[in-house]
């Protein structure tokens, strides 16, 4: 039978019993242990499947043997294992990484493996002995003894399943924080006056400040992965929105500073059929001019001053008719334009609100 158990967080204690190496302590002066070379006994050939780089830990030199046959050895380990990752909730991600120690000569009828320890001792050992955690804080700790099938044989296997949860406070700190901070002073733009001129300048320095944020994101994200991590969505969501809240500001301005002899203008009032209330003055100035004609007719040759008084007067009513006309449709697009703004502003809010709570309920 064969024990692995793992002492500290660099070395692991393997023992196991040999039959032929058991003496009677009493015939022997009471020695009950000794210590041979490491190359005079056999060893089993204990490996970690999930190991990638060249093994660089420390040889051993001796190993310990008891009188009742027991051989032991600590192993000094220094491990760089492969674990496949999961960067879908990054930067609020769990994951779980295996360490299978297994025999790769001898199979379930020659040795046996088996964890000294349970799952709960082995994780209050790890977390008291532990030097550094760094980014990941450790969870859990979990062993399974399982035998691993080949063609012909089974193959004994002892599976540390390692949970580990990263520390996500940096990200928020330093990435998420700026960035809902400025996607508030995004939204808080639309309380600066349209007149003033400052909100298209504001929008545009925010959304440059956001873009250094996404490119220090950039340096930091997991490369691997078939789906984008987490804050990667949010990223680009919020980029959205900024993007199409600066698109919205840049046609509200073109609005407010429309003239209203624009082709634009012009082509939309060709397709507007007259009102009849346009109909009617129009026909009330025809029966004046009219009756003014006749009126002139009636008076006699003298009546050029007074024609020409008449046309003067003409002139003047069309141009304050045509000023008041701009006027309207000035005031009309200075309407439409604050309707669109508050409109917008809105449905913003609405969003990025609904966004955010599906976030919080996609991380819970």
């Amino acid at each position: 039978m064969f024990t692995v158990t793992q002492t500290s967080c660099d070395s692991v204690l393997q023992h196991w019993k040999n039959e032929f190496l058991s003496w009677d302590k009493d015939q022997f002066c009471g020695i009950e242990t000794i210590t041979v070379p490491y190359d005079l006994l056999w060893k089993p050939d204990i490996r970690v499947l999930e190991f990638i780089d060249e093994d660089v830990s420390l040889k051993e030199a001796f190993l310990e043997i008891k009188n009742n046959g027991n051989v032991a050895i600590y192993k000094t380990l220094r491990i760089v294992s492969i674990c496949k990752i999961f960067a879908k909730q990054f930067p609020f991600d769990q994951q779980k990484c295996n360490l299978t120690f297994m025999s790769y000569q001898y199979s379930t009828e020659d040795i046996q493996l088996e964890s000294e320890l349970n799952s709960s001792e082995i994780y209050s050992w790890s977390k008291k002995y532990i030097e550094s955690e760094g980014e990941w804080e450790l969870k859990d700790v979990k062993v399974f003894q399982i035998s691993l099938p080949t063609e012909n044989e089974f193959f004994a296997t002892l599976v540390y399943q390692v949970s580990l949860e990263r520390k996500c406070m940096l990200y928020v700190l330093n990435l998420l924080v700026p960035a809902a901070v400025l996607l508030m002073l995004d939204l808080a733009s639309y309380f600066i006056p349209e007149p003033s001129g400052e909100k298209l300048g504001f929008k545009i320095t925010v959304i440059l400040g956001f873009s250094v944020l996404q490119l220090l994101l950039s340096g930091i994200l997991p490369s691997n992965g078939s789906m984008p991590p987490l804050i990667a969505i949010i990223f680009t969501v919020i980029f959205t929105f900024m993007l199409l809240s600066l698109l919205q500001t840049i046609f509200v301005k073109y609005l407010w500073n429309l003239q209203p002899d624009s082709c634009l203008l012009r082509l939309f009032c060709r397709k507007q059929k007259p009102s009849t209330v346009q109909l009617k003055d129009s026909g009330n100035q025809e029966d004046s001019v009219k009756t003014v004609s006749v009126n002139l007719r009636q008076t006699g040759p003298d009546s050029s001053v007074l024609r020409a008084m008449l046309l003067e007067i003409q002139a003047v009513r069309q141009t304050v008719s045509s000023l008041q006309r701009k006027k309207e449709t000035v005031l009309g697009l200075e309407r439409a334009a604050r309707a669109l703004d508050t409109a917008y502003f809105y449905l913003y809010l609405i969003s990025v609100v609904s966004f955010f709570i599906y976030i919080a309920v996609s991380i819970m």
